[in-house]
């Protein structure tokens, strides 16, 4: 049997594993519906990444992050089958082949493909329990095949080992815009009903899609939003507070939400949010309530994991290919939100330089950017947004946006990556005017820069 498609399947809703509780027959198995299974290309099973996510099972860990450490392996798994290698007999230089190959498929973030590498490394290290054999994993100075280096690293609440290979990619390096098709996120919402058995999950699920979407927002920052926020933001005409990730003390900064949008929300807490917390105090489990809006069946908070999890889901469910996001829902609302404001100020015939760099800054400001210069990215969309829409109505259309891309190129003076951008945007454009190709292959000739998001 040859697997086409993803290498993780799902057990089935009464599965369960032997070898839990104290060994009586009401009690000697433990609940693992949905527990994630990982195979290699031609259908047989990867038993020692199960094995090692059955030993993640054992430690208490959710079912949720148990799948998301099995999407993390199942790439792992592929590019063994890939080389012809068992787990074992991996090395640094697999390793670093491992990285390059993907990184070469363009389809992951570097930071997300180190994180994969540190899972891997993680796998490998606990993977020596259950072989015979040398160390696999070892210290700087050692002969082990695999070297890894850990570091203390202080968090805000306690030290941290941060582990650091030589196959591990800069992380700081850009990823590609790709705002999320709107017929893409419809297919991911109607799933949203199919994703879970419980309505609570259901809900969650679509509110989490529709705040996403709506407001441009982080994954880390949804997870912080709390049920009081939403409360004031009722209260104060649907302007809801964002606690602001990957800025120094995470500012608050406001967020417009939509009012049916807000409804739903509200909604959701009213009805399937207060129906958890009710059964809770039923049951007399005290200090479930821990007042976040994106919780667990349990009251904690969400984790940030379980929202990628979510769509990775989802886009299953939908029989989706291509690469869907929590984070391209953020490109779209922010291309949306350049699009608008240029269109406003067309209209009463203001764009000008300081008004093109207004742009920027407000749009920068709204969607918690630390400097405008990190936008330009999202000009290059928007004016392809707008030139697909111009393309219907002849040159002259095409011709203005070219025109005031030249407002952003004078705008961009100060910045390379800003006039490197709009220079190439201009080109395409102009390359479309006379009945030339169509801007189908637009998004191919203008993007190629990066966005820190």
């Amino acid at each position: 049997m040859k697997l086409v498609g993803s290498l993780r399947h799902r057990a089935s809703a009464n599965f369960t594993l032997p070898g839990f509780g104290d060994g009586s027959a009401a009690r000697g198995r433990a609940k693992a519906a949905g527990m994630p299974l990982v195979f290699y290309p031609n259908g047989l099973s990867c038993w020692q990444v199960n094995a090692y996510l059955i030993h993640c099972h054992r430690t208490g860990l959710k079912i949720q992050t148990i799948a998301t450490y099995a999407s993390e392996l199942s790439l792992f798994v592929r590019y063994l089958h890939r080389v012809r290698l068992e787990p074992h007999r991996v090395d640094d230089d697999h390793l670093i082949e491992f990285a390059d190959w993907m990184a070469g498929r363009a389809t992951s973030s570097n930071r997300h493909i180190n994180r994969i590498v540190a899972r891997v490394l993680a796998f490998l290290e606990w993977s020596e329990c259950i072989s015979p054999r040398l160390a696999q994993v070892g210290r700087i100075g050692g002969n082990a095949p695999v070297v890894v280096d850990r570091k203390p690293r202080r968090s805000a609440k306690r030290m941290r080992m941060r582990v650091q290979h030589v196959a591990m990619l800069p992380s700081g390096a850009k990823r590609i815009v790709r705002p999320m098709p709107v017929t893409v996120f419809h297919q991911l919402l109607t799933q949203c009903q199919n994703v879970a058995q419980r309505s609570f999950c259901k809900a969650r699920s679509r509110i989490m899609l529709l705040l996403l979407a709506d407001t441009g927002i982080r994954r880390e920052e949804l997870i912080w939003i709390s049920v009081r926020d939403i409360e004031a933001a009722l209260e104060n005409g649907g302007r809801l507070s964002i606690r602001t990730s990957k800025r120094k003390g995470n500012p608050m900064r406001e967020v417009p939400v939509p009012e049916l949008t807000l409804r739903e929300v509200a909604k959701y807490v009213v009805v399937q949010r207060a129906l958890l917390m009710r059964r809770h105090a039923t049951a007399r489990r005290v200090g479930r309530d821990k007042g976040w809006l994106i919780c667990t069946e349990s009251g904690d908070r969400l984790a940030a994991s379980s929202v990628t999890q979510l769509f990775s889901d989802l886009r299953h469910l939908a029989g989706i290919s291509e690469r869907a996001t929590a984070h391209m829902l953020r490109h779209r609302y922010i291309t949306l939100q350049v699009v608008d404001r240029i269109r406003r100020l067309r209209s009463v015939s203001v764009l000008g330089v300081e008004a093109a760099s207004t742009v920027l800054a407000q749009v920068a400001s709204l969607s918690g950017h630390s400097s405008p210069e990190s936008m330009w990215d999202y000009i290059d969309w928007a004016y392809q947004e707008m030139a697909t829409a111009a393309e219907k109505n002849g040159d002259a259309e095409l011709q203005q946006l070219i025109d005031e891309l030249e407002v952003f190129n004078e705008a961009a003076s100060p910045s390379a990556m800003g006039r490197e951008l709009i220079l190439r945007l201009q080109g395409a454009l102009k390359r479309q005017l006379g009945g030339s190709p169509k801007l189908g292959v637009l998004a191919h000739q203008a993007g190629g820069l990066g966005s820190f998001g």
